[in-house]
């Protein structure tokens, strides 16, 4: 696959992961409202680890970089990774 057959395919995905993106900001406030709860902060750091990780898949597709996708999608840390490869 080349590079335009891959941005081809690509570009409806990543068309889709910004509008969730796009879509999390309302969710966000919606979920802090008026006042602020324990269980907000909660669910606020999900929200925020989700969108972490879906700016990360994201770039990590838009540069080709599949190599440290695959390690982020297994959740292992990369200085661990990088520990483990200077052995």
């Amino acid at each position: 696959m080349n590079n335009d057959e891959y941005f081809a395919a690509l570009n409806p995905k990543l068309t889709e992961l910004i509008h969730i993106r796009k879509a999390s900001n309302v969710l966000a406030k919606c979920m802090i409202g008026k006042s602020l709860y324990e269980e907000d902060l909660f669910f606020a750091s999900v929200l925020n680890r989700s969108l972490s990780l879906l700016d990360g898949f994201v770039d990590m597709l838009e540069n080709r970089n599949l190599a440290l996708c695959d390690c982020q999608s297994k959740n292992e840390p990369i200085a661990e990774l990088k520990v483990s490869h200077q052995r």
